[in-house]
C-alpha cells in the first residue's frame, strides 16, 4: 500500500512540474514566430508528459496549455480577432485542440511502442 501511494506522489509531482513547465514556456514567451503563426515550444513537454504519464497525463497538460492560451488571448490581436468574432468556438477549439494534443501525443506514442515491439522507442518518441 506504501508503495502505491509514492508512486501516486511521484505522478502528481511529476504532472505538477511540467504543468509548471508548460505555463512558464507559454507566458515567457517559448515560441518562434513564423508568419502570423507562432511555433510554440510549450508542446514538447506535454509529449514528454505524455509519454511518461500516459494519455491521461499529456490531455491534463494540453488541457493547462489551453487555459493558458486562452487567459493570454489579449495579448495576440490575432487570437483576439478570433475571440471577437466568436467566443465560445474560440474557448472551445483553443482549449480541446490543446487538450487533445497531448491526449493523442500519449496513444499515438503507445500505439506505435507496441507495433514496432519497443525497437524503434526514438522513432516513437519523435513521431508522437
Amino acid at each position: 500500500m506504501r508503495q502505491n501511494q509514492n508512486q501516486k506522489i511521484l505522478r502528481m509531482v511529476e504532472l505538477a512540474m511540467l504543468i509548471a513547465l508548460v505555463v512558464v514556456l507559454q507566458m515567457v514567451g517559448g515560441s518562434i514566430p513564423i508568419g502570423m503563426i507562432p511555433l510554440t515550444f510549450s508542446l514538447i513537454p506535454i509529449v514528454i508528459g505524455a509519454i511518461i504519464l500516459g494519455a491521461g497525463g499529456g490531455a491534463i497538460l494540453g488541457f493547462a496549455f489551453g487555459v493558458v492560451t486562452v487567459i493570454m488571448t489579449p495579448m495576440n490581436p490575432i487570437l483576439m480577432s478570433l475571440f471577437q468574432a466568436n467566443p465560445i468556438c474560440y474557448l472551445l477549439i483553443a482549449i480541446l485542440k490543446a487538450t487533445l494534443s497531448g491526449f493523442l501525443g500519449g496513444l499515438i506514442y503507445k500505439w506505435l511502442n507496441k507495433v514496432w515491439s519497443g525497437r524503434y522507442k526514438y522513432l516513437s518518441i519523435t513521431v508522437a
